[in-house]
C-alpha cells in the first residue's frame, strides 16, 4: 500500500463522528428557516416530514459511497481481528494527496485512492492485517450459493495473487433471503474444492444478523462464525465503552 494515511482506531471513530455531528446540526439550522423547534420536533417524534427525508436521504447516500463503507468495516474488522487491542487503521491516498494534510473526515474520503489491491490495514504493536473490501451486490443478484461462487471466482481471478490479504465480503440483502438456497456451510465446502485458485490468506462474510449481532463469518480456509452483540458494536463505534 503507497502513500498511506495512518489514524488510530480512535482517532478514526472521532473523524466520522464529528462529520456526523456537524451534518445533524447543520440540517438542524437549515430546517429553523422554515420550521420552528417544536415542529421540528414534532416531525422526529412522528417519524415523518421533510427533516426525516432529508436525514433518509443522507444516510442513503452515505452508505452508498464506497469510502464510507470501507472505512465504517475497518472500525468493524478492528474489533472482530483485535477485540482487546487499540489499533491503528491505514489506507492509500492518491499520489497527489499529502496524508499529513488530512485533517478531517471528509479529507480522508477526498484522498481516497479506490484501484488498490489493498483496500485498509489494521495495525496492533505485535501484528499487521490487509483486507480488501468487496460488497456483494444482492440487490440485484439471485440469493444462491452458484451466484455467489460465480462472482467470488471473478473476484480470484481478477485480484491474482493476495497472498497476505483477507478478502472481506459484505452481505446486505435487499431482502431476505432462503437458507436453503445461500447457505454458509455449503459455500464453505464449495471453496475449499477450489482451493487451488484462491490466494487471500481468509475469505470472511460480513453481515447483520436480525438486528442482534454483527456477524464475521469465515468461509475459507476454515469455516467459523464469530458474533459481536449489536448494543456494544455500537456502543463501541459512539466511544462508549
Amino acid at each position: 500500500m503507497e502513500n498511506q494515511f495512518c489514524i488510530s482506531r480512535r482517532g478514526l471513530r472521532d473523524l466520522l463522528g464529528l462529520s456526523r455531528r456537524n451534518f445533524v446540526r447543520n440540517l438542524f439550522y437549515k430546517c429553523l428557516e422554515k420550521l420552528n423547534r417544536g415542529e421540528i420536533a414534532k416531525q422526529l417524534n412522528d417519524g415523518a416530514g421533510e427533516v426525516i427525508n432529508a436525514v433518509n436521504a443522507e444516510s442513503k447516500s452515505f452508505t452508498h459511497r464506497t469510502e464510507n463503507v470501507e472505512i465504517i468495516k475497518a472500525l468493524q474488522l478492528s474489533d472482530f481481528y483485535f477485540p482487546n487491542n487499540e489499533t491503528e487503521i491505514c489506507f492509500a491516498m492518491r499520489r497527489n494527496v499529502d496524508p499529513k494534510n488530512v485533517k478531517s473526515y471528509e479529507d480522508l474520503v477526498l484522498g481516497f485512492e479506490n484501484a488498490t489491491h489493498i483496500d485498509c490495514l489494521i495495525k496492533s504493536k505485535s501484528k499487521s492485517l490487509a483486507f480488501q473490501i468487496k460488497r456483494y451486490p444482492q440487490e440485484y443478484m439471485a440469493h444462491t450459493n452458484e451466484i455467489f461462487l460465480k462472482w467470488i471466482e471473478d473476484i480470484f481471478s481478477h485480484y491474482g495473487n493476495m497472498k497476505g490479504t483477507i478478502l472481506s465480503v459484505i452481505l446486505q440483502p435487499a431482502e431476505p433471503y432462503n437458507k436453503n438456497d445461500f447457505n454458509f456451510s455449503k459455500l464453505a465446502i464449495s471453496l475449499s474444492k477450489i482451493q487451488e485458485k484462491i490466494t487471500f490468506d481468509e475469505v470472511v462474510l460480513t453481515y447483520n444478523d436480525a438486528n442482534k449481532y454483527v456477524v464475521l463469518h469465515k468461509i475459507f480456509p476454515e469455516h467459523k462464525r464469530l458474533l459481536i452483540p449489536l448494543y456494544w458494536a455500537l456502543k463501541r463505534f459512539r466511544g462508549e465503552i
